[in-house]
Formats: structure tokens, C-alpha cells, sequence
């Protein structure tokens, strides 16, 4: 028999930390050089990405003289004024991020069958490719946005930014201007990544754990075991969705709402605001193909950035709906009185409903990111009605 496989939940959110580190906000470990100098480094890196490059942006926005200038700065604008915030709130709670991983790695140690075991690694996974396959399109329109620098007959920088030098003074000092842009946001790229996967991420494995628990449900009393066994089987799985919803879930949901509910709210705004500047950009204003394209993976970035939120926290709804539906499945008909009864009490607790709410007034669904969008072409509507 080949021994089972260990799971480790945490390592879905090894490249958010991984990041947080490079970003000043997870220090080393030891009394090492980088260790004793991590708190230096992290004050100049966060001096770079979180001072100087947000505010080449927003005086580039407030300097914008026209209609046209502002709603090609705007949509990227917005979006790094929602990325500081969501920065901030990753300082204040990375402490009780952490203490989330004893959770998990009590969970995992309690998976007893292969399929739970599978059912997490699964989630695992997944949280992993939409992180990677994010940071791809991240350097696809890093890639694209060099791509129309380099295409560009005039001197053009592939975002507007402002900048306290005269940039367009000499091929060299452009070319250093366009160097360090381009290292701008690469370091506003991954702190783009890291904000906007995290809440995904421990979703996701919370939404990964329910199932698995969902599983487990699902397999009482259908095997040979004794009726005393299977109450004690199913007394597990009461602990453990205890420790699920109590400790985990609701305390994970409290702190997301607690931090990020105007977050989201003002993300919503922003994402609507961002699609309906784009679009007039892309309507009203002859571009070429290379600025096209990469203001194309752009908008194709923006408007998943919401839909990764709107997703994970619909995800933990249909984890619960199926551990809900697992219970009807264990074998309780031939248990003892004592077993259904409990079984009652824990479909009972199942029933409770799990909702990030953006304001104090709009559920985060699948069903918000679609009025998003309705949103947005509204705003567009409009926005040409005033043109025309």
C-alpha cells in the first residue's frame, strides 16, 4: 500500500509571500545580513513602488487638459489608487494571514481518505495556475507595452506618467526614462499580483477544505463500519466543520470586511469608471495596432481583477451547498436515532450563508460583476451622449 500523500494548503500562497517579502513586508527569518538590514530595504523599496511611482501617475491625471488625456490616464490611475489601499490593508492583517496557516495545516492533518486528500491538492493547483497564468498576462502587457515604445515613430512612453525632467530632452535621457518606467511597473505589476490573488487564494482553500469535508460526509455508513463508529466518524466531521466556519471562514470573512469592504466597493467603481474610459479611448481615438494590442491586455487585466474576487467568494457558497448536499448522501437511514439527530443539528449549521458584502450594501457575487459591466456601458452611454 503506497503510503499518503502529505498535503500542505499553504503552499497555495507561496508566491504571495514570496512577493511580500521582496515588498518589505514578510521579514527573513535568523540574524542574518539580510535580516538585519530588512527593515532599511523595505523602507526605500516602499519609498520607489508605493510614493514615487502612484504619484507619477495621479499628477499625470490631474495635469490631463483635455477629455482625451484624461481617460487614457484615468483607467490605469484608478487602478493603482485601488492597489495602494489593498497594499495597506495586506500590512495591516499579513500577521493574521499567517496565523491562518496553523488552521490549515490542522485541516490537512485530518484529511483520512485519498480523495480529500486529492480534492485539496486540486484547489491547491488551481489557485496556482490562475497565479501564474495572471503574472503571464502581467508580462504579456509589460511585453506589449515595450512593443509599441519601440514601434512608435515619435518619443512616446507606454503610459502616461509624469516625471519631474524634461524626458523628451535627448535620446538618452528618453531611453532612461523609459528604462526606469519599465522597472516601475514590473515592481507594480507583482504588487498588482500579489493584492489581487491573496483574497482568491484563501478562498479558494477554505471553498477546497469544505469540499473535502463534503467528501468525507458523503462516505459515512456506506462501508461496513458499526453505528457507534459511524457517530464517532460523523462527530469528526462536526469538529471540523466547526473549526471551517468558526475558526477559519467566518474569522477569514470578518477580516476581508472589515479591511476590504469599501475596498471592493471602490474597486466596483473603479473597474466600471476604467471599462467606459477604455472604451471611449478605443472608440474615439485613432491609435495604432501596437497601442491597441497592448491597451487590449490592459482591459483584459482590469476587468479580471474583479472577477477573481467575485469568483473565489462564490466559490466558498457553492462549497458549503455541496457539503449541504453531502449530508443527504451519508447513509443515515440505517444509523441510530442518536446519529440523526446530530446529523440534523449539523445540516442545520450548514444552512448558515457565507457574504462578503462591498459597502455594507453589495453582496461580492458573480452577479455584481456582471452589474459592473452593465455599469460600465451605461457610463460609456452617457459619456458619449456628452461628446456628441
Amino acid at each position: 500500500m503506497l503510503p499518503a500523500v502529505v498535503v500542505d494548503s499553504t503552499r497555495a500562497f507561496a508566491y504571495q509571500w514570496i512577493i511580500w517579502r521582496i515588498f518589505g513586508l514578510h521579514p527573513p527569518e535568523g540574524n542574518t545580513f539580510w535580516a538585519q538590514h530588512y527593515q532599511a530595504y523595505g523602507i526605500i523599496i516602499n519609498l520607489i513602488t508605493n510614493v514615487h511611482v502612484p504619484m507619477s501617475f495621479y499628477i499625470e491625471c490631474l495635469l490631463s487638459s483635455n477629455l482625451t488625456e484624461f481617460c487614457e490616464s484615468f483607467y490605469l490611475t484608478s487602478v493603482v489608487l485601488v492597489e495602494q489601499v489593498k497594499y495597506f490593508n495586506v500590512w495591516r492583517i499579513r500577521g493574521q494571514l499567517k496565523r491562518f496557516h496553523q488552521i490549515l495545516h490542522h485541516l490537512d492533518g485530518r484529511l483520512q481518505h485519498q480523495s480529500e486528500r486529492d480534492i485539496v491538492e486540486q484547489h491547491i493547483e488551481l489557485v496556482t495556475r490562475i497565479f501564474l497564468g495572471l503574472f503571464r498576462w502581467f508580462v504579456i502587457i509589460l511585453t506589449s507595452s515595450m512593443l509599441f515604445v519601440a514601434c512608435t515613430a515619435e518619443q512616446e512612453l507606454a503610459f502616461p506618467t509624469w516625471y519631474p525632467w524634461d524626458w523628451q530632452r535627448s535620446n538618452r535621457v528618453y531611453l532612461f526614462t523609459v528604462i526606469w518606467q519599465t522597472l516601475s511597473l514590473y515592481s507594480l505589476a507583482l504588487m498588482t499580483l500579489s493584492n489581487d490573488t491573496y483574497p482568491m487564494s484563501y478562498m479558494t482553500m477554505v471553498a477546497g477544505h469544505y469540499r473535502a469535508l463534503a467528501q468525507r460526509v458523503s462516505m459515512i455508513g456506506h462501508g461496513r463500519e458499526s453505528q457507534s463508529l459511524a457517530y464517532e466518524q460523523l462527530i469528526d466531521c462536526i469538529r471540523d466543520h466547526q473549526i471551517i466556519l468558526l475558526q477559519f471562514i467566518f474569522r477569514l470573512v470578518s477580516i476581508i470586511q472589515d479591511t476590504m469592504s469599501s475596498v471592493f466597493f471602490y474597486q466596483f467603481a473603479c473597474t466600471a469608471c476604467s471599462i467606459c474610459t477604455f472604451a471611449f479611448y478605443i472608440f474615439f481615438v485613432k491609435v495604432s495596432f501596437s497601442k491597441l494590442l497592448h491597451l487590449f491586455f490592459m482591459f483584459v487585466a482590469i476587468v479580471f481583477e474583479t472577477f477573481i474576487i467575485c469568483y473565489a467568494t462564490e466559490d466558498i457558497g457553492l462549497g458549503a451547498e455541496q457539503l449541504y448536499h453531502a449530508i443527504y448522501a451519508c447513509n443515515w437511514l440505517d444509523q441510530s436515532i442518536e446519529f440523526r439527530r446530530t446529523l440534523l443539528l449539523m445540516l442545520n449549521r450548514a444552512q448558515r450563508s457565507v457574504t462578503i458584502v462591498a459597502a455594507h450594501s453589495m453582496p461580492v457575487r458573480m452577479t455584481t460583476f456582471l452589474a459592473v459591466i452593465k455599469t460600465a456601458y451605461s457610463m460609456f452611454t452617457l459619456l458619449n451622449k456628452i461628446k456628441s
